[in-house]
């Protein structure tokens, strides 16, 4: 039987950013964890609700500032790269700090760079570090 969690990402000053009700872990080794979900409930920082519109695998990393999200979307795969913390994991779910910056790969390889205008005014807005600016 695989673990049921949350999928919890907050902004770099602790709000909470969202929560994905649930995720199933599938793989779990010392720096990596593997969930699936399909059509999960999402629960956005401000309150709004909404469900994903297909199945997803999640790669979630302990030593890299990126998360992957593999979407299975009309017998394709759409990749949905995020810019965030390395994930902890504890009683209440799997956890990570999201920073804005996205990438999508469609399934021609052609890539889509998303929210940088977040990410701009965050970095500033919520004090990201040096480190993480110059990536």
């Amino acid at each position: 039987m695989y673990n049921k969690v949350e999928i919890i990402s907050y902004k770099h000053n602790g709000d909470l950013h969202r929560v994905w009700q649930y995720g199933y872990i599938v793989r779990e080794t010392s720096d990596m964890l593997v969930l699936v979900n399909d059509r999960a409930n999402v629960i956005d920082g401000d309150g709004r609700r909404w469900r994903t519109k297909e199945p997803a695998v999640c790669y979630f990393f302990k030593d890299y500032w990126f998360n992957i999200i593999c979407m299975m979307r009309n017998h394709s795969v759409y990749y949905y790269c995020n810019l965030s913390s390395p994930y902890v994991k504890d009683e209440e779910g799997v956890k990570y700090i999201d920073y804005d910056l996205d990438v999508k790969v469609f399934p021609s390889g052609d890539k889509l760079v998303l929210d940088r205008d977040e990410f701009d005014f965050n970095k500033l807005d919520l004090k990201y570090p040096a480190d993480l600016i110059v990536i």
